[in-house]
């Protein structure tokens, strides 16, 4: 069984379960395109993203985006919260609403 690091984002919430639930996945770079969006599908939330390594390349990391549909090629809150978990960690004030699951 595949288990993956991710952790559930309230983005534009003043608490708990408010805004717009974002999952963010950590190190998938095993995973093919269709399993990234079979877990999106599954997610079901707006975005789901998937961060491919813990290494920053040129600056930044590397993050795909899927909807329960589709694909993204950028999507503004999902990058931003995805860098913010990849530096700083769920405990960054810009993801007190984060809460790890696994």
């Amino acid at each position: 069984m595949l288990e993956l690091e991710f952790n559930i984002v309230d983005v534009f919430a003043e608490s708990k379960f408010g805004g717009n639930q974002l999952a963010v996945f950590k190190n998938t770079h095993s995973l093919k395109t269709n399993e990234m969006q079979q877990i999106a599908k599954e997610m079901n939330y707006s975005e789901t993203t998937f961060v491919r390594s813990d290494e920053k390349r040129d600056n930044g990391y590397d993050v795909r985006i899927f909807t329960p549909q589709t694909e993204l090629p950028f999507a503004g809150h999902p990058t931003f919260i995805s860098m913010v978990l990849s530096d700083y960690g769920p405990q960054h004030p810009e993801a007190r609403s984060t809460s790890p699951r696994a």
